[in-house]
């Protein structure tokens, strides 16, 4: 809560249909210019997937939105090693009807899409998965009313068991606008990743960060996966922006519909060699 007044924060959990959870919805107070935590196993009951709503209202009348900020971490344990990942919150006006994931992998990963349907009535949500060979698979399911469901890539295609791909999310009930993030497990679920989708695609996209050095004891890969969404070959320049100040471009082409991968720890030593053990941002334009 960044401002100077109070406020009581509701947080409402949009459950699979599947979970387990013995509270819904509960409000929490927070004071002005600080920060709450809530933890949804012991603070709600969950035994399960869920999504979540969070609104805000001054403490001082119960009734007048508030603005804050919202996160949410998840940590997975195993032996002697604790992972986790984060994402931000999208707000209401961001809600959409499709969401666009531009990483996916089978193999060594595996990889979940998650859809919240924060509507009152049951969501039929279409995953259209794209590969970097041109195969295309589908799978629809029905979000239930102020639900949320999730998708497996590998377990539902056998011809994505070991594929790269992007997702295209899409509602096909009318006027039900939908939120989806993807998260990535690996090492047998001892480390993972998450980020949330994009509502539309662009035709420029910047990166700060890229690096492809290290040391004896650790060392960085660094990828850029794109998708080309359109029903015609597209483009794609990447400007790799080094500290130095020099600018490394090169070209790829996209065919239709397909995801691609840039290595770039690979491209410093197959392309040019200054993108070896080197500090980058990135520039994509097509």
């Amino acid at each position: 809560n960044p401002g100077a007044q109070a406020l009581k924060v509701t947080v409402t959990l949009l459950p699979q249909s599947d979970a387990l959870l013995t509270w819904e919805s509960r409000t929490f107070d927070l004071a002005g210019t600080s920060r709450l935590t809530v933890r949804l196993g012991p603070d709600f009951g969950l035994n399960g997937s869920a999504s979540a709503r969070v609104t805000a209202v001054l403490a001082s009348d119960n009734s007048t939105p508030a603005d804050i900020v919202v996160e949410r971490t998840m940590y997975f344990q195993s032996v002697g090693q604790q992972g986790s990942h984060n994402a931000s919150g999208v707000t209401q006006a961001q809600l959409a009807s499709k969401w666009t994931l531009a990483e996916g992998s089978g193999g060594m990963f595996e990889t979940f899409i998650l859809v919240g349907n924060p509507n009152g009535t049951p969501t039929t949500v279409k995953a259209t998965y794209l590969t970097g060979t041109g195969g295309v698979f589908e799978t629809t399911q029905t979000a239930p009313a102020n639900g949320r469901v999730t998708f497996y890539p590998k377990g539902e295609h056998a011809g994505l068991m070991n594929a790269d791909f992007s997702t295209e999310i899409e509602s096909l009930t009318g006027g039900n606008l939908v939120v989806a993030e993807r998260a990535m497990y690996f090492d047998g679920f001892l480390s993972g990743h998450d980020a949330i989708g994009v509502t539309s695609p662009s035709t420029t996209w910047l990166f700060a960060e890229g690096f492809t050095g290290g040391n004896a004891e650790t060392a960085f890969e660094t990828y850029l996966l794109l998708v080309n969404t359109n029903a015609t070959p597209t483009d794609a320049t990447v400007d790799f922006l080094l500290d130095s100040g020099e600018v490394v471009s090169r070209t790829y082409t996209l065919a239709p519909r397909q995801r691609f991968n840039v290595w770039v720890d690979h491209e410093g030593r197959t392309y040019d060699a200054r993108l070896n053990g080197a500090a980058f941002g990135m520039r994509v334009t097509s």
